[in-house]
């Protein structure tokens, strides 16, 4: 299915309160500021927004605020993935319902599917109840155990889902994406999934990307960007490094608990993380601030280096 969607998607962070809950009311302020930050899609629920610890509910809820906070202006995909597939129908019956642009979803990874056959029969039957939306497969072996071939995987699933649009690819085997995009890349979308390597999608032709630290850096990567297509080698890796330095420093704090802990120090305070993800404490929170400072990230993130 041929689907518009292209660009630098940030993969939201949901907002809860100190005791745990949803905080729906501070999504219109993200959205509102990413969107002046020039980021050009949301991928709601995913692993950044903690979508495997929320119930089918609060899912329902956290997406219909984002879409409705977004109004149309830049394109909203949900992740719709479960463990349980009823529930996945559930989801995407939803997102289609409050307007959603496309959904997502990774294979169920308890009981991962066996092979390539198994996990499009899951997929199916997730889109099936959402065919009108473009569907792209999240594909992030490391978390999920289903560590298929994607060129080899696309092969199948386009004789089966009809709705396919493209992956969103969170693996680190840039060949095997660029593989995916030599193949097919005049009929699907592929969003590259890591922020480390932006620039390395950028130069295997990627379509767009997909992360977490757009949330708060979304000027710096569309420097990186702007500095790749205009043939500036030099300063988009220079820009790229900063964007890597930044990263790290965040990540060595828990990992997605440090990366939500940034998007505090940026200004807006997204509450904790949800077990069994540990939040950071006061203390730790002051060592990132300190941290991110040392290396200019106020301004780093706008693309001031």
């Amino acid at each position: 299915m041929d689907s518009p969607i292209e660009g630098l998607i940030a993969a939201t962070f949901t907002p809860f309160h100190p005791n745990g809950s949803l905080y729906p009311e501070l999504i219109p302020t993200l959205v509102d500021r990413q969107i002046d930050e020039g980021v050009e899609g949301f991928f709601v629920g995913g692993s950044t927004g903690e979508g495997v610890s929320m119930t089918v509910n609060e899912r329902k809820m956290v997406a219909e605020e984002f879409v409705k906070a977004t109004d149309k202006r830049i394109p909203v995909i949900v992740h719709v993935g479960r463990d349980c597939l009823h529930e996945a129908q559930a989801l995407a019956s939803h997102a289609a319902e409050i307007g959603a642009d496309a959904i997502s979803a990774v294979p169920p990874s308890y009981f991962t599917p066996s092979n390539e056959r198994v996990l499009i029969d899951c997929l199916k039957s997730i889109t099936d109840v959402a065919s009108s939306l473009p569907f792209y497969y999240y594909h992030i072996p490391r978390l999920t155990g289903a560590a298929f071939d994607m060129p080899s995987f696309i092969d199948l699933a386009t004789q089966k889902i009809p709705s396919l649009a493209g992956i969103k690819y969170s693996a680190f085997d840039v060949d095997r994406f660029q593989a995916c995009i030599d193949q097919y890349g005049n009929e699907l979308k592929f969003f590259y999934g890591s922020d480390e390597m932006f620039l390395a999608g950028l130069s295997v032709g990627a379509h767009g990307q997909v992360g977490s630290t757009y949330n708060y850096m979304a000027p710096l990567f569309l420097k990186i960007r702007e500095a790749y297509q205009n043939n500036d080698t030099q300063l988009a890796r220079s820009l790229q490094s900063k964007a890597v330095q930044i990263i790290h420093t965040s990540i060595k704090y828990k990992g997605i608990p440090g990366l939500k802990a940034t998007m505090r120090a940026s200004g807006i305070d997204c509450g904790p993380n949800r077990l069994p993800l540990d939040t950071l404490t006061e203390e730790e929170f002051k060592s990132l601030e300190k941290d991110l400072d040392a290396i200019d990230f106020s301004k780093a993130r706008k693309g001031e280096i």
